[in-house]
Order: C-alpha cells, then structure tokens, then sequence
C-alpha cells in the first residue's frame, strides 16, 4: 500500500481498536482464555524506532523477500505464456534478512521473531514451566 516504505497507520489504527474491543468482550472469561496480541509483536520487530534484539536480524523489515512481477500478481505466480517461467523475483541469498516473505506473511525468521515475544505468555497461559 506504501511501496514498502511505511506501515498502514489506518489498519494498524483499526487492529488496536479491534484488540481492545476483543479483551473487552472476553474479560469476563478470567484467565481460561489468552489474547496473543499479534499486532503489537509485530510491529516490535518492523516500527523504525525499535532498537529490540528481536529486531536486529532484519535489514528488510517492510520490503517483501518475494515480489510478483505483475503488480496484481502473488508470489508463486508463473507467466501464461508456454514457458510458465515464474513471474517473481525471490531473494534467495539473503531471505532470513526479511521479515516478509510476500506483503502479507513474514518469513519463518519474521515468525520465529514474532514467535519468541510470545512464547513466555502461551507456555505460562498452558502451564509449561518456563525457564
């Protein structure tokens, strides 16, 4: 939406909204359920301004590792013609320097970064010791 360069305030806007509404409505449901609080682990890792180790792998946190050529093209798209050649670019050399892997899904290391911010609230919420 912002030619990798910036985060969509608005969405981010309406998913802290949205969040706070959720806890809200399952307040009154105590500790038998967990909110895991994706948008605000993600943005830990990709906001300019976060100096977190969680952070530090990624030289690309908004520019995707796999971009179509066709601007209204996924990743993983192959050209119609009868060469089918892939109709992407990836970088290969350097993928677990990217957050994304396309413009919606991170990397195995986006969620491993995202992953570890909530691992301590999922094995505590479930009542594997941490440690």
């Amino acid at each position: 939406m912002n030619n990798h360069t910036s985060c969509d305030e608005r969405g981010n806007s309406i998913a802290s909204i949205h969040n706070k509404r959720l806890e809200e409505k399952l307040s009154h449901l105590g500790k038998s359920v967990l909110i895991l609080d994706l948008n605000s682990a993600f943005n830990a890792v990709i906001a300019d301004t976060t100096d977190s180790p969680v952070a530090e792998p990624f030289t690309s946190k908004l520019t995707p590792c796999c971009e179509p050529s066709d601007p209204n093209g996924l990743c993983g798209d192959r050209d119609d013609d009868e060469d089918g050649m892939f109709a992407y670019t990836l970088d290969t050399d350097n993928v677990q320097s990217y957050f994304y892997w396309d413009e919606m899904n991170p990397t195995h290391a986006g969620w491993e970064a995202v992953m570890s911010q909530l691992e301590y609230s999922i094995k505590d919420f479930l009542g594997i010791r941490v440690g």
